[in-house]
C-alpha cells in the first residue's frame, strides 16, 4: 500500500526487501549477525529498518548486555556501508506530562543521532483496522524530538496521519545515520 502510494511498484518493493524476526534476546543476537552477513554481502542495502528494537529488554543486566552485543554488530556493520538505521522502541510510560524517556538505557541514547517520541493523541483509536471508521479518518500523534545534533530539544509538533493501521501507543524512533 506504501509503495502504491509512493508510485513504486510493489513487486519492486518485496524483491529488494529482507525480513527477518526475532523471538527472543538470543535470538536477536543470532538475527543481527545474519543481518551483518547479508550487509557485508550486498552493496545495494542503503537503509536497516528495526521494528521493536528493545521488546525484549526488561531491564536486567543480562538484557542491558544484549541489546549492547545487538547494537554494536548492526551499528558498526552500517557504519562501515554508511547505512543508515531507522529503529522503534518501547519507552517508559510518563503520568507527570513529561516526556517518556526510551527504554535501553544511556548507551542507546548515546548511540543514536536522533530521538523522536511518537505518542498518540487523546481520543485516537490506537489498534485502527482497515475495517473501522477510525482508519478512514486521520490520527493525531505528537511527536517530540527528545535529542538532536543540531536542533534544540525538546521540540514538538502534531503529526496528522490519514489511514494508519496500527498506530502503537507511546514508541520511540531512533535514527543512526552515518555522519
Amino acid at each position: 500500500m506504501i509503495a502504491k502510494y509512493a508510485g513504486i511498484e510493489p513487486k519492486i518493493v518485496s524483491k529488494n526487501l529482507y525480513i527477518q524476526t526475532a523471538y527472543n534476546l538470543e535470538h536477536q543476537i543470532i538475527v543481527a549477525q545474519e543481518i551483518a552477513d547479508l550487509i557485508e554481502s550486498n552493496p545495494d542495502i542503503k537503509l536497516l529498518g528495526i521494528r521493536n528494537l528493545t521488546r525484549f529488554y526488561a531491564n536486567a543486566n543480562e538484557d542491558n548486555i544484549a541489546l549492547k552485543q545487538v547494537l554494536n554488530i548492526l551499528y558498526q556493520v552500517c557504519t562501515k556501508n554508511k547505512i543508515t538505521i531507522v529503529a522503534t522502541g518501547y519507552c517508559n510510560v510518563s503520568n507527570s506530562g513529561t516526556i517518556p524517556r526510551p527504554i535501553g538505557g544511556t548507551y542507546l541514547k548515546h548511540l543514536v543521532n536522533i530521538i523522536v517520541n511518537l505518542k498518540p493523541s487523546t481520543g485516537s483509536n490506537y489498534y485502527a483496522t482497515s475495517n473501522s471508521t477510525a482508519a478512514a479518518g486521520s490520527i493525531t500523534c505528537k511527536a517530540t524530538m527528545i535529542k538532536h545534533p543540531y536542533q534544540p530539544t525538546p521540540k514538538s509538533t502534531s503529526v496528522y496521519a490519514k489511514r494508519i493501521f496500527i498506530v502503537l501507543p507511546s514508541r520511540t524512533l531512533f535514527l543512526m545515520a552515518p555522519i
